[in-house]
Formats: C-alpha cells, sequence, structure tokens
C-alpha cells in the first residue's frame, strides 16, 4: 500500500497528464532530458516559456512548443567564418581531447577556403604524438596544393608564422585530456603565435555530459574563443554541449557531420541546433 505522499504525488502527475498545456510541458521536458540538457536548465526552460505566455497561447500546445524553440534559439550564438578581411591574416587552431575530429576538420576547412572561397591557406601540425594525423593532413595538403608545417618549438612556428604569406594558417594540435602535461606544451605555442589567433574547442556532439564539463573547464583555462562541434551525424543527444557554449558564453563556429574528410561543414543556424534538440 503506497504512503499518503507517494499516493498523493501519483494523484498530482495523472491530473497532470489529463490537462494537455500540463503534458505538453511534460513532453517538452522529457525531449530536453533526452538530449542531454540538465534538469536544471530544462526546468528553467519551461519556466521561461510558462511565464512569457498568455492564458489563450498555454491553451494551444503548438504555440509552447513555438516559443520553447525560440528560447532554446536564444540561447545559441554562431559565427561560421574564420577568414579575416582581405588582405590581412589570421591563424586558426583547433583544440581538443583526442578523438574529437580536430584532424579531419583542418582538411575540411582547408578545402572550404583555399578550393571554394580562394583564399590562400597553410596548414600547421603539432601533433607529433600521431604520425598517422600528420600524414594525413600532409597528404591532403598536398593535394589542395596547400604549404604544411612541422614546427617542433615555440621558436620555429613563430618564425614560420611570421614568414608565411598565407591569409588563413589553419593550426592543428594534439590531443588533450585533463590534467594533460600537453596543455602547458600547446600554450607556449599558443603564445608564441605573432599573428592574430582564434582558438576553437573542438568537441563531439556525442561526447558524455561529464566529460563535456571537464573539456569546457580544463580550455576555458587555456582560453578559447569558439566551439567547433562534430560528428553530429553520431548522436541527436548534444543538450550538454549547447549547455556549456551558454554558460561559458562562447559562440559556435562550424558544425561538422562525418568524421571522415569527405564530410560536410553543415550550413546550419541556431533554430536548426534548437530543432534538433527539441525533435
Amino acid at each position: 500500500m503506497a504512503a499518503d505522499g507517494e499516493g498523493s504525488e501519483s494523484s498530482a502527475f495523472g491530473v497532470a497528464l489529463q490537462d494537455p498545456t500540463a503534458r505538453k510541458f511534460l513532453q517538452i521536458r522529457e525531449r530536453l532530458l533526452k538530449s542531454n540538457l540538465s534538469s536544471e536548465l530544462a526546468d528553467r526552460i519551461i519556466r521561461s516559456v510558462d511565464d512569457s505566455l498568455s492564458r489563450n497561447d498555454l491553451s494551444q500546445p503548438g504555440r509552447i512548443e513555438a516559443v520553447t524553440l525560440e528560447k532554446l534559439t536564444g540561447m545559441i550564438r554562431m559565427v561560421p567564418d574564420i577568414a579575416p578581411p582581405r588582405g590581412q591574416c589570421r591563424a586558426v587552431m583547433l583544440v581538443g581531447p583526442t578523438g574529437s575530429g580536430k584532424s579531419s576538420s583542418i582538411a575540411k576547412l582547408a578545402a572550404r577556403y583555399q578550393l571554394k572561397e580562394k583564399r590562400e591557406v597553410s596548414i600547421y601540425n603539432l601533433d607529433l604524438y600521431r604520425l598517422g594525423a600528420t600524414e594525413m593532413l600532409k597528404t591532403y595538403a598536398q593535394i589542395i596544393n596547400a604549404p604544411f608545417h612541422t614546427p617542433f618549438t615555440p621558436e620555429e612556428f613563430r618564425k614560420l608564422l611570421d614568414e608565411d604569406p598565407a591569409e588563413i594558417m589553419l593550426v592543428d594540435t594534439p590531443g588533450i585530456g585533463g590534467g594533460s602535461d600537453r596543455l602547458e606544451q600547446l600554450k607556449q605555442f599558443k603564445d608564441a603565435c605573432p599573428v592574430k589567433l582564434d582558438v576553437h574547442l573542438t568537441v563531439a556532439a556525442g561526447t558524455d555530459s561529464r566529460l563535456v564539463d571537464r573539456v569546457f573547464e580544463t580550455f576555458d583555462a587555456f582560453g578559447f574563443d569558439k566551439i567547433l562541434l562534430t560528428k553530429l551525424d553520431e548522436t541527436d543527444f548534444f543538450g550538454a554541449v549547447i549547455e556549456h557554449a551558454d554558460k561559458f558564453n562562447r559562440p559556435f563556429s562550424f558544425l561538422m557531420d562525418d568524421p571522415e574528410v569527405r564530410g560536410n561543414i553543415m550550413d546550419a543556424r541556431p533554430a536548426d541546433l534548437a530543432r534538433m534538440l527539441l525533435d
């Protein structure tokens, strides 16, 4: 026999399911949680939607969903370009954990800007730990006729960039986990960069929510400007990345699907990402 408190809770839940408005809010909350948003953020979004709707709007489930989509969209910022103004140059460094898709993203970006945008691109490899990644990028640079450099020291990195005539210098880096001494080594290369530098934190969409928190904390201390979200074809459950982008106040730069070089750079908007979370 259920305790009085349990019976009251069950009764209240049953009443809520009979109310179309409450049922719609419960459905939306469940979808947000399944997308890997935290319960705290899901509840905050629900309260915000509830507060912003009139009594008439609350009687329309479609209106509730539309405003929820607006709230989610408002959380997401995107700056999908890395090209500097003509006549200027910019270095773009991709950082992140092992397996997040940095090397293939470098290759995709090089192809877009060298072949489609007709900008001068060069590629730098700082990952001296994975020879396979180095050879892949070197081969790809040869295919698109882009200069390829593998500096071994921060001083060599600075000298090469100083003499580089390219408009966009794409910089690949080793995979880094929490507490890795590679992060301090990489910071020395970052500090040696003599040109304007954008650092993009590369995160795979399916990264476990607990690991997402650790990744953002680690690279917030390192310093990053934007988020590059990869492997979107592998999962719909990337709410934790959206939540942390909002928490750390960083925009997204690019969205990638297939982790292979042949995969796409997706031309998505904030509303598209929000819809993917809510569907």
